[in-house]
């Protein structure tokens, strides 16, 4: 997303060549207001997910997979996604991130749930 405002991206994998192949992002969030990344997946890529520029205020990052990757959640020295929302009770599952949990995610276990 860039330059972009108030999208959604929710539900997508991203398989890359090897987590050292730094050329590649698997989601790259850039001057972008008020975006919700939720239930994402990738592996194997240099840059899991990417936010770049003080325009990304406001994105809610919640219940994705961040696999084998040479940076796993790269924030730039200009960019500010905004405070996550705390969990409310009931606790819904996998309300934060997971990080490279490969036994659970490739045996199906790992699945995302928001509202």
């Amino acid at each position: 997303m860039e330059a972009g405002q108030n999208n959604t991206v929710s539900c997508n994998d991203v398989l890359g060549f090897g987590e050292d192949d730094t050329l590649r992002n698997g989601y790259k969030v850039s001057q972008s207001l008020g975006n919700k990344l939720l239930c994402n997946s990738s592996d194997s890529i240099g840059y899991a997910y990417l936010f770049e520029g003080a325009g990304c205020t406001g994105t809610l990052f919640k219940g994705n997979y961040i696999g084998k990757s040479y940076s796993g959640l790269y924030l730039n020295s200009a960019a500010i996604i905004g405070q996550q929302p705390i969990q409310q009770l009931p606790l819904l599952a996998y309300h934060g991130n997971v990080w490279v949990d490969s036994a659970r995610y490739s045996s199906g276990l790992w699945r995302c749930e928001y509202e």
